[in-house]
Parts: C-alpha cells; sequence; structure tokens
C-alpha cells in the first residue's frame, strides 16, 4: 500500500487541550518526571491542523461504514490517538529497561503469575470488547445459556460486545451435529471476517513479535483485537501464546484462572 505524505493544510488551529488534570509525576526522578511530561505532550494535545492524506479505496469504506456515530475525521484522529499512545508506551517501557534493565525471566514468569490470579478481578472492569479465541468458544458453547458461567453471562447483560474470529470457526466447526452447541453461540457473538488488510496486518504482528512455531491463528485473533474498542481483552486458554502477541493495552484473560 502506498501513501502520499501528510501536509498540514494552512489555517487556523482550534486552542490547545490542556492535560488531564489526574496525570501525576509524583515520585519520578527529574529526569523520569522530564520524559514522562513531554510523553504526555506528545499525546495529541496540540493545536489540530487539517491534513490530507490517501489510503485504499475499500479501507476507507469500511472506516466510514465504522464510523457511524461521528464523522470521519474523528474516527481517524480517535485511531491515531490510540496508536500514538501504544508507542509511547513503549517507548517509555524501553526508556525504563535503559535506566533499570530489562525484568529477567524469573520476573516476567511472577508477573504472568500475578496478572493469573487477578483474573477475577480484571473481569469485574468494564470492557467495550472481548475476543474469543477457539478454546473460550468451545467451552463456552458446552455451557446452557441458563448455566452459562457467571462472567461470560455479566459481558452479555453488560452489553459488552462478544467476537470471534473467522479463522476461529476453521478450529471448532467440524460439520458434526455437535456443532449445533457452537451455532447457538455464535447467535450472540460479532463475527469478525478475515479480509486483505487484517490477514497482512496479522502476518506482520507474527514478524514485529518473533513469536516461534505456527502462530497463525492466535495472530489473526491478536490482530482482531487490536482493531476493537477499548478496553478490549482476549479470553483465551493459551495465555502466554497470546500474550506475546496482543498489543500492550489488549488485557488476556485465562479461561483456566
Amino acid at each position: 500500500m502506498s501513501a502520499e505524505p501528510i501536509e498540514p493544510d494552512a489555517g487556523e488551529g482550534v486552542p490547545q487541550q490542556e492535560a488531564p488534570e489526574h496525570a501525576s509525576t509524583e515520585g519520578l526522578t527529574e529526569e523520569q518526571r522530564s520524559f514522562a511530561e513531554q510523553a504526555l505532550a506528545n499525546l495529541l494535545t496540540g493545536p489540530f491542523d487539517k491534513v490530507s492524506i490517501t489510503m485504499p479505496a475499500a479501507l476507507k469504506q469500511r472506516i466510514a461504514a465504522r464510523a457511524v456515530d461521528m464523522n470521519f475525521s474523528a474516527y481517524v484522529t480517535e485511531v491515531l490517538e490510540q496508536e500514538e499512545r501504544r508507542r509511547s508506551l513503549i517507548d517509555f517501557l524501553d526508556y525504563m529497561d535503559e535506566l533499570h534493565g530489562p525484568p529477567s525471566e524469573d520476573e516476567i514468569a511472577q508477573d504472568r503469575q500475578e496478572d493469573r490470579g487477578n483474573v477475577g478481578k480484571v473481569r469485574g472492569l468494564p470492557l467495550s470488547s472481548v475476543v474469543l479465541d477457539a478454546t473460550a468458544l468451545t467451552e463456552a458453547a458446552q455451557i446452557a445459556p441458563e448455566r452459562r458461567g457467571a462472567t461470560l453471562r455479566r459481558w452479555e447483560e453488560d452489553g459488552v460486545d462478544l467476537f470471534v474470529a473467522a479463522a476461529t470457526l476453521t478450529e471448532v466447526l467440524r460439520g458434526h451435529p455437535r456443532d449445533a452447541l457452537i451455532h447457538r453461540l455464535l447467535q450472540s457473538l460479532k463475527v469478525r471476517v478475515i479480509d486483505e488488510d487484517l490477514g497482512r496486518a496479522a502476518g506482520e504482528r507474527i514478524g514485529r513479535t518473533k513469536v516461534r512455531g505456527n502462530a497463525t491463528l492466535d495472530a489473526l485473533v491478536a490482530e482482531v483485537a487490536s482493531q476493537l474498542p477499548r478496553p478490549v481483552a482476549v479470553l483465551t486458554a493459551d495465555y502466554d501464546d497470546i500474550t506475546a502477541l496482543v498489543d500492550p493495552d489488549v488485557m488476556v484473560l485465562d479461561i483456566a484462572a
């Protein structure tokens, strides 16, 4: 995909936005405070300019269809701001690694174990979207609606959008009568189609994260989650594999916890 350089149009900008009142650098060293303040200043808090961009016609149509509750510019701005926040977080984490060194394998393993222990608390947080992988979909389908797990039922009642990648259906459907259980559950889920852009992005995600082995389907699940409104989570039995693939701001919930 090719794109022309983005060039600001001449014109008046809107007044600069103020930093969030809750932003705090208390307890940081002077160097850390300076870095944090600069990172915050980079999060689209300056005046706005008009810009022109070039994108594939098919992508423009999908964005226009998705941005039903806001205008096109507002939607693109929100997506870009989320990406800038993600990259700023990565920059900050890289900076902290330079100051203190990267975490050891033991520290990473301990953090992941603590994350698993906090799954119940995380599930109590408000969520906008949840993506089910193959195991989560299969296990949820085996439970009758009136007995479905408290977490899944609460998500449904709270209006959380539940998603599944179309590729996940390849893992769980076999043309057998017992597939009816999954088809019944799919009536309350949204199936995300795997198009060319999503497939390409999932492949690039594998290359970027350097995950080994056959990670194709997990990468598609991670990519679907990355494109959904935040806060978003992936419900999975492959906690470590999915964690290695998702964006930093995507929660991973271990179904076994």
